[in-house]
């Protein structure tokens, strides 16, 4: 940001991130309207069009907009494949290997992000595709570090079965962080199990000058409006193979407190954009919790999310409560409660993860798993539809009983088997 800002002097420019770094996008967005910018053109720093650009992105900027009555903004584009980074790539190509070797001798495996997107996941085989035209190596694979397949050890598994004896690991990575850290160590753990296979690793692709000039262009793309998006299979409005529930569906992004932004605009880079925000969809109000909630003119709810055991906590644990109340300064240890489950239940602890209340677990689990027609099964909470409805995720609901008098009945003739 520092260097586009020295380049074009004449030009607010801001950056921020939707996740896990700081500063925030609404940091981002705040310094610029405070230096007076009212329209903005939020560039991402993306190489593919998934989750983010096509949902976070475009409800972070709605949201800024709330909160600065009188701003608009436009969109760019994703980054890549463009030529300027296929340049780049054969760079880091060319600084990983030896110069002694032969090209059409060595095998490329180009590493991506990964996505439940198959949209997105076709960029990656497209970049490879390109990398490999005209270049002279023998070949050039894909493989995603997370969420996709094949993964790295998959990928190198796939370059060794195909006769592969060099092969160089090419993240496919705008900078380093914790996924190319985690594509490096993977490559290193394959290459010390197969000697006999000579594997390099190469860097991401970086702050270079093709970066910068090609952030400009679509900077200059989204002021003229001159956005040339590819939504021919998008997995929002196509029906591809296995992903047919997802047309159309409401997208609610998740909430990101650090976010990434180009813009006489004002530039905010590190946003993206594809499609306008989906809204969640209508249906019931699934956001109740709690015995407070069947209070006063609450008292026509059922409360089932409560008193599930009679008499809590029991003595024991309140005891161990307020004898823990000494180190409340400290943040929580959990390692020994992590042990004790994974002794439990026969697993290891690597296998374990404790989350703060059921809610918490609903909310990883519709982020992490990959279902197409998730079931919920009903009298029970509402976290796990609101969870679904969140990630933009179509659902059906499942009722296995009456209600009568004394309660609920059990009709095992509408049984369904649940996601949950």
């Amino acid at each position: 940001m520092r260097e586009l800002g020295r380049r074009h002097p004449e030009l607010p420019v801001a950056g921020g991130f939707i996740e896990l770094s700081p500063p925030p996008l609404g940091e981002a967005v705040a310094e610029l309207v405070e230096r007076g910018v009212r329209r903005f053109a939020a560039v991402p720093l993306m190489l593919v069009s998934a989750g983010h650009a096509k949902g976070d992105i475009p409800a972070a900027l709605s949201r800024e907009k709330e909160r600065h009555p009188g701003i608009s903004y436009t969109y760019g584009r994703p980054l890549g494949p463009h030529p300027a980074l296929l340049r780049v790539l054969e760079r880091r190509l060319a600084q990983a290997v030896d110069p002694s070797w032969d090209p059409s001798e060595v095998t490329v495996l180009l590493v991506g992000r990964g996505s439940t997107d198959p949209d997105a996941n076709a960029e990656v085989f497209k970049a490879a595709r390109l990398l490999w035209e005209g270049r002279g190596y023998g070949a050039v694979e894909t493989a995603f570090v997370s969420l996709a397949k094949p993964d790295v050890p998959g990928g190198l598994d796939r370059c060794a079965r195909l006769g592969a004896r060099r092969v160089v690991v090419l993240p496919y990575f705008l900078f380093t962080g914790i996924l190319p850290d985690r594509v490096r160590h993977q490559t290193e753990e394959w290459a010390a199990a197969h000697p006999e296979t000579e594997v390099r690793s190469a860097d991401v692709i970086g702050p270079e000058p093709e970066l910068l000039d090609l952030v400009w262009e679509r900077y200059e793309e989204a002021v003229k409006g001159d956005l040339r998006m590819n939504c021919d299979s998008c997995v929002y409005r196509i029906a591809l193979p296995g992903f047919e529930d997802k047309v159309g569906l409401p997208q609610q992004p998740h909430f990101h407190p650090t976010t990434t932004a180009t813009t006489t605009t004002g530039t905010i880079t590190g946003m993206d954009t594809h499609t306008p925000t989906h809204t969640e969809a209508p249906g019931p109000d699934l956001r109740h919790h709690g015995d407070a909630e069947v209070r006063d003119d609450g008292s026509a709810l059922v409360d089932l999310a409560v008193n599930v055991r009679a008499d809590t906590p029991p003595a024991w644990l309140r005891e161990h409560i307020a004898g823990s109340l000494g180190s409340l300064a400290a943040y929580p240890d959990g390692r020994a409660a992590r042990a004790a489950v994974a002794a439990r239940h026969g697993l290891p602890v690597e296998r374990v993860l404790l989350t703060a209340g059921a809610a918490e677990a609903f909310v990883l689990l519709a982020r992490a798993l990959k279902v197409r027609r998730p079931v919920v099964v009903h009298p029970q909470f509402t976290e796990p539809e609101a969870a679904l409805r969140t990630r933009g995720t179509r659902w059906t609901g499942c009722c296995c009983g009456r209600r009568t008098g004394s309660g609920w009945t059990r009709t095992p003739s509408r049984r369904t088997p649940t996601w949950w």
